[in-house]
């Protein structure tokens, strides 16, 4: 176990399971307390708060979504209010393109605005604060999809973005 975050404050989006559990025990086993965000799975935040916990440090499981700038408002100051101050937001919480309940709105939004809305969320007491960090994680597991064979370069060249036909008619 380490010391390197030891008194710090650290926020994992999405870490009651997977990669995001992985980095909430990682911060913990180097001396920081962390809240646990999730929504869908915040269930499984128990056995996250229990390994925390056997490395003497505190955490705080917070259910709450990411597409909704208010709930991440309310998460960074419960955090705040619990754990006494925000050093480090690890934005992990994310969809994958091929999920089936997944369309391209959730994607996006979970994906590009959960990561707005979560540092939004904690950004005031930074600023307050003078420091602090904000981890953006990202996957290749991102772009799971194949490339469609039609839209795959060839040896032709590309198609003119442009008209290539007059708007107005010849006399």
């Amino acid at each position: 176990m380490g010391d390197r975050l030891a008194g710090k404050v650290c926020i994992v989006t999405g870490a009651a399971q997977g990669i995001g559990a992985a980095y909430a025990r990682a911060l913990a086993a180097e001396g920081a307390d962390v809240a646990i965000v999730d929504l869908k799975r915040i269930d499984q935040a128990k056995e996250v708060e229990d390994d925390i916990a056997a490395l003497g440090r505190r955490s705080l499981a917070i259910k709450a979504d990411v597409t909704s700038p208010e709930e991440m408002a309310d998460m960074a100051k419960q955090a705040v209010d619990q754990l006494g101050r925000v050093d480090c937001l690890v934005n992990n919480a994310a969809l994958m393109l091929d999920q089936l309940i997944a369309t391209w709105d959730d994607f996006l939004a979970v994906n590009y605005m959960g990561i707005l809305n979560a540092s939004n969320g904690v950004i005031p007491y930074l600023w307050e604060q003078g420091s602090g960090s904000i981890v953006n994680i990202s996957s290749t597991a991102a772009f799971p999809l194949p490339m469609p064979a039609q839209f795959m370069p060839t040896a032709e060249s590309p198609p003119p973005v442009g008209s290539t036909h007059s708007l107005v008619p010849s006399t």
